[in-house]
């Protein structure tokens, strides 16, 4: 909500068209990079949707379950729409690798916490 507020209202903020094939190639890469990151977590979200509708027996409430792995999967498409409009700010390659990977390491802290608990 932060992100898309920034670039409602604010005057920095600038969608910049590709100015060369070179900087649309690292920005669809990128993209790409981020969907197969996130992906994991998308499909994990529809299986636990799919788990408590099919196995209300297991369950006391099957509706806790079930909105998790929605809130799940709504997440990880808002996370991919936004690191898609941060890149799309950004005029260089460098600094589109650079957002990259700090936008990589931010979307697996969930993983990283949850393996620490497991």
């Amino acid at each position: 909500m932060f992100c898309w507020n920034f670039v409602y209202i604010s005057s920095q903020y600038d969608i910049q068209p590709a100015n060369g094939t070179i900087m649309m190639v690292s920005r669809f890469i990128a993209s790409m990079f981020m969907h197969i990151n996130v992906e994991k977590d998308v499909r994990s979200g529809i299986s636990m949707m799919k788990y408590a509708q099919n196995h209300p027996e297991n369950f006391t409430n099957v509706y806790p379950p079930f909105f998790i792995g929605l809130f799940l999967t709504l997440n990880s498409f808002l996370v991919e729409l936004n690191v898609m409009l941060i890149l799309s700010s950004i005029p260089d390659i460098l600094n589109v690798i650079m957002k990259y990977v700090s936008l990589c390491a931010i979307a697996n802290l969930p993983r990283f916490y949850f393996a620490s608990l497991v």
